[in-house]
């Protein structure tokens, strides 16, 4: 393999363009990507394959994979749903109220914020061709925002050009992206567009409703899974909850945090008044341009960009492999007439090809209603086999007031820990069932698949551990009966030896009055002790409940979601595949020669070849 080939990978990273002049030397060293040879190799090799077929298109396809990936900036997408404060933190991050906050609807379009001593905002069309500049003003912004979009004018980018010292110092990109609580179609795919290859993300989640399960699921799913190399969590509005109140939420994030297993950092990103200071090593922006700084400089960035770069040059490969078998398919009919029947057929399954996908996508969505049945019956099922357990224990014990404050959280936790295990295991099963049904179905009609989080946690552990059970207002019996039970012969001895010092009645005859007292005395001891156990037993009747419905709602949205990603994803295959489809019949619409059919033959040959070897 030739290293030099047109187009090709450069050995190293090259600066993507002449630096502006700037005689200061404050720009720390930052560490320079590099990947390995045999990755470079690959991607030349595969490059020179292209080109030897007149495919430089393609060829160019994945040299830009690399140069994109291997760019100067350091890409920091920030991300989080509606009125998180996305925008507020960016324009806190420049000092100027660069992003439109609440006087304009959110942008449906990414913007790119990068270093530039001309200030512009720079508008472009999907295929990043310029569409106009306009000068880097509010006033600009109006026309750019999401109600003013549809159609292909939602898909391009704004760069947005900013005189900014600590951009220029650290060559950092901060990409804004449109909220990420919503589904839309247009939106998704925007957000999806930032997080591929970028270096880093940040999310924003406000501490007036802190890491809701939708922010849970899109760390996991869109930030984790796809593994985006660093990541930060960023507090915002912190000064709207009560005083007394921002250092427990602050504790309740990083707990929460850790109980899910995520091993992200968490910031705040503006002075804010604290009751101590416990979390001023965590306050202030410039703790967090640090983090970005020390993120920029980490020597093992190099490792996981080649990690993505590959993933989608292999992708693409595979790709124009499937696309040269459907073109010889067509290509193989000599007679013109059946070939042009051939490709007529072809368009209509083409055309089919999208009722298919819909059909797909109705039959997924319906497994997926059968999945959340399915933690519907389990839930019910757990309801009444745990509080039966638990209105058994009752039965059998006859100091409640400690069994519910000592004995009942604990085993409370370990039947829903139980019970949680057996859920998930049963949705998970049921989940990758379904995966392996759609993947099978995508595989079969359209030689292509989606990718799926199998590791994905369904039930929700730390509602559990956080399980509150009230309190009930019950006497301490026990305590009350043992003094009644020592009061009662303290009084029966003292006055049976009074009485038999007066030689009144004989002792033994006046240990009656004491008896009759205690017995009297225990009866009702144990009328208040069956009291409390029904008092008790009616509270697990709605405790139970209650506690297991929140935790399955919570799953309930976690199966949706995992569902619903899985068809996003599907969509986004679609699109490849028909746009794949309609490329192989514009190329078979004219015959081609023998040395043609051969020279489509050999590529797709090499190509199978090349992959082997890898």
């Amino acid at each position: 393999m030739n290293p030099n080939a047109k187009p090709g990978v450069p050995e190293g990273r090259k600066p993507a363009g002449k630096p502006v002049e700037n005689k200061k030397t404050d720009k720390p060293k930052v560490q320079k990507l590099r990947i390995s040879r045999e990755a470079i190799d690959t991607i030349n090799g595969f490059s020179e394959i292209f080109c030897k077929y007149d495919m430089k298109p393609v060829a160019k396809k994945l040299v830009n994979t690399y140069k994109n990936a291997m760019k100067d900036r350091f890409s920091v997408a920030v991300v989080g749903e509606f009125s998180t404060g996305k925008s507020t933190f960016i324009n806190k991050m420049l000092g100027r109220k660069l992003l439109p906050v609440s006087n304009l609807p959110s942008t449906a379009l990414m913007t790119r914020i990068r270093y530039n001593e001309q200030e512009s905002l720079i508008v472009t069309d999907e295929k990043g061709k310029k569409v106009k500049t306009l000068p880097l003003e509010t006033a600009s912004w109006r026309g750019l925002t999401a109600e003013n979009f549809d159609g292909k004018d939602a898909k391009g980018t704004l760069y947005a050009g900013v005189n900014d010292e600590w951009l220029r110092i650290n060559n950092v990109e901060i990409i804004d992206t449109p909220g990420a609580g919503d589904l839309e179609q247009e939106r998704v795919r925007v957000i999806g567009d930032a997080l591929r290859g970028c270096d880093g993300a940040i999310i924003t989640t406000r501490a007036t409703g802190a890491l809701s399960m939708s922010e849970k699921l899109f760390i996991e799913q869109r930030l984790i899974s796809k593994r985006t190399p660093f990541l930060m969590l960023v507090v915002t509005k912190l000064d709207q909850i009560p005083l007394r109140e921002r250092v427990k939420m602050l504790d309740y994030i990083t707990r929460k945090l850790d109980a899910w297993g995520m091993n992200i950092p968490v910031y705040v990103p503006y002075e804010v008044e604290l009751t101590d200071n416990k979390y001023d090593h965590i306050i202030g922006m410039d703790k967090i341009k640090a983090q970005i700084t020390k993120w920029v400089c980490n020597p093992e960035r190099a490792e996981l960009t080649e990690e993505w770069i590959m993933s989608n040059v292999l992708e693409t490969v595979q790709s124009e492999i499937n696309a040269l078998e459907e073109q010889l398919m067509l290509q193989r009919e000599a007679d013109e007439s059946k070939r042009q029947e051939l490709i007529d057929k072809k368009k209509q399954l083409v055309s089919d090809a999208k009722v298919e996908w819909e059909n797909l996508r109705i039959n997924f969505l319906e497994r997926a209603n059968d999945c959340t049945r399915l933690i519907s019956e389990k839930g019910a099922e757990y309801k009444m086999a745990i509080a039966e357990r638990l209105q058994y224990e009752v039965s059998r014990n006859n100091d409640l007031k400690k069994w519910w404050t000592n004995d009942y959280p604990y085993r409370l936790k370990i039947e829903l820990t139980n019970m949680s295990t057996a859920v998930e295991n049963a949705v998970m099963r049921r989940i990758s069932d379904d995966a392996r049904w759609f993947n099978s179905s995508l595989e079969k009609h359209f030689k292509t698949h989606v990718v799926y989080n199998d590791n994905m946690r369904i039930m929700d552990k730390y509602l559990f551990s956080q399980a509150d059970i009230g309190e009930l207002n019950m006497e301490d019996i026990t305590k009350k009966r043992t003094v009644a039970k020592v009061g009662t012969t303290v009084v029966t001895l003292t006055v049976a030896l009074v009485l038999a010092a007066c030689h009144v009645t004989p002792l033994i005859a006046t240990m009656g009055v004491g008896t009759g007292s205690a017995i009297f005395s225990e009866k009702i001891f144990n009328s208040k002790i069956e009291q409390q156990r029904t008092i008790v037993k009616d509270a697990i009747a709605v405790n139970v409940p209650k506690i297991i419905d929140r935790s399955m709602s919570q799953s309930d949205a976690r199966v949706r979601y995992i569902y619903s990603d899985i068809i996003k994803s599907a969509l986004e295959k679609e699109k490849e595949w028909t746009d794949k489809q309609k490329e192989a019949i514009e190329k078979s619409v004219k015959p081609l020669s023998d040395e043609g059919l051969k020279k489509a033959n050999d590529l797709k040959n090499e190509l199978k070849e090349a992959l082997m070897r890898l």
